[in-house]
């Protein structure tokens, strides 16, 4: 068996990141059935693949504006903080279309759930990274002094 420490960097944080995988693929069967009637898996697989990767990106960089110091970003440990955060969020507002749908009949669609889920992050590294600014540019005003 393979041990886990002896993966290249990248090809983990490819893995790490693949755990949403399921989750993409399980919010299409639920908020856009009509895709799976069509029986075009390659579609659904291309999909779920493409969200994941754009789900990593803005997660792995929401991760990286909470912080302050500049490294590379494979030699960081950022992937499993973004992987909760991606998995977190994606449960939240599973949890929350289900409720909705059942106490107030209101149905999500696939794109709004899709929508909904990657404007709230990024609006988050939007904010997160702002406050990264404004901290940096205090510490340079202090130390210029």
């Amino acid at each position: 068996m393979t041990d886990f420490k002896n993966i290249p960097l990248e090809l983990k944080n490819l893995l790490v990141h693949s755990l949403m995988l399921p989750f993409w693929y399980m919010s299409i069967y639920v908020f856009y059935p009509e895709l799976y009637n069509k029986s075009d898996s390659i579609i659904i697989y291309a999909t779920c693949i493409c969200l994941t990767i754009c789900s990593a990106f803005i997660a792995s960089m929401l991760t990286l504006a909470t912080e302050k110091e500049e490294k590379d970003i494979l030699h960081r440990n950022i992937v499993y903080p973004s992987c909760v955060i991606q998995i977190s969020w994606f449960s939240l507002l599973f949890i929350i279309s289900y409720v909705s749908k059942k106490v107030w009949n209101n149905t999500f669609e696939f794109y709004g759930f899709v929508l909904t889920y990657f404007i709230f992050m990024l609006i988050l590294y939007i904010l997160f990274s702002n406050e990264t600014r404004k901290e940096t540019n205090k510490g340079e005003q202090k130390s210029g002094k």
